[in-house]
């Protein structure tokens, strides 16, 4: 945890909880939108989360949040949300043993907390592309390799398994074996197939891990299978969160973020500044307006009708 701590230190000295910013003259001024981050990511002195409860009262409210730190994503970090040293990643297993947030690979399929009001977004347009959710079906269609698919056989015969159990009926010993394995486990989490859903102290932590489709409540998968009907409605969904959590974010820098087409991101873009009042256009990014507007004048920063 001390490497974790240098780099909280780090971030916190430098002033700017992850990049993303734009740079002066292409929308809000730098410094507002870092203000804005700090206040609402709770990483300054004194603000971050301090229990499993706040923590998961911030990833609702935030919708997104990386596990740890990557500059090139304004997006929040668990890992510089709390104090020094304090237990953030066995906090993320935590959140989904309690059903309160939802750990995939949805942002450049690096390890993401999402809120499970948000879930069903990204469900949704991954059942749009062609998934499904039954693995089973999915290995049919020929979109899940077999090592993932034999997970999925084990977990739907025995239930949730620890780990390393699950490493042992599956693969040989070695090595290689456990790179296979690692791969699979991978392949069923960036494909929505399954959570941890416990966890059983050995001599270590070790998780527990289940289908998704026996973790999530009904209602949301619901929800999810009637976005995959409408996957522009799912797309500004996640896009108004991101705008949200970020202060500010370029529409290029969205569609990479999350894998979509550029043409897909720019009128997910001009349909969010046309139907949420509380997100603007600024340049080629999405803004808060609160960002772009004087809180004490309330009041454009400049004049004409661009309030950034």
């Amino acid at each position: 945890m001390r490497a974790h701590a240098s780099r909280r230190k780090a971030v916190r000295r430098g002033g700017a909880p992850g990049s993303g910013a734009p740079p002066s003259g292409t929308g809000p001024r730098r410094s507002r939108v870092l203000d804005y981050r700090r206040q609402l990511w709770r990483s300054g002195p004194g603000t971050g989360v301090a229990t499993v409860q706040e923590a998961a009262a911030f990833v609702r409210r935030v919708g997104l949040c990386l596990l740890f730190g990557c500059g090139q994503i304004p997006l929040p970090k668990l890992e510089l949300c709390g104090p020094p040293d304090f237990e953030w990643w066995e906090w993320k297993d935590r959140l989904q043993e309690l059903r309160r947030a939802y750990l995939g690979r949805v942002v450049r399929r690096k390890a993401t907390l999402v809120a499970l009001d948000l879930l069903p977004a990204f469900l949704g347009l991954y059942y749009a592309g062609g998934g499904v959710e039954v693995y089973d079906e999915e290995h049919q269609r020929g979109r899940l390799s077999d090592d993932a698919w034999r997970i999925g056989e084990h977990l739907s015969r025995h239930g949730p398994t620890p780990v390393d159990q699950l490493r042992r009926a599956l693969v040989p010993p070695g090595p290689a074996g456990t790179r296979r394995f690692h791969r699979a486990l991978d392949e069923m989490q960036e494909k929505f197939k399954t959570v941890t859903v416990g966890r059983v102290q050995k001599h270590w932590s070790v998780r527990i891990i289940g289908l998704l489709s026996d973790w999530a409540p009904p209602e949301l998968l619901r929800e999810a299978q009637a976005l995959a009907r409408d996957p522009q409605a799912a797309r500004q969904r996640i896009l108004g969160r991101a705008v949200r959590a970020a202060g500010v974010l370029g529409v290029r820098e969205a569609a990479v973020m999350f894998g979509w087409e550029q043409a897909d991101a720019e009128g997910t873009a001009a349909r969010l500044a046309n139907l949420d009042p509380d997100l603007v256009r600024a340049g080629a990014s999405v803004a808060v307006r609160a960002v772009c507007y004087d809180p004490l004048l309330r009041a454009p920063r400049h004049g004409g009708a661009t309030p950034c």
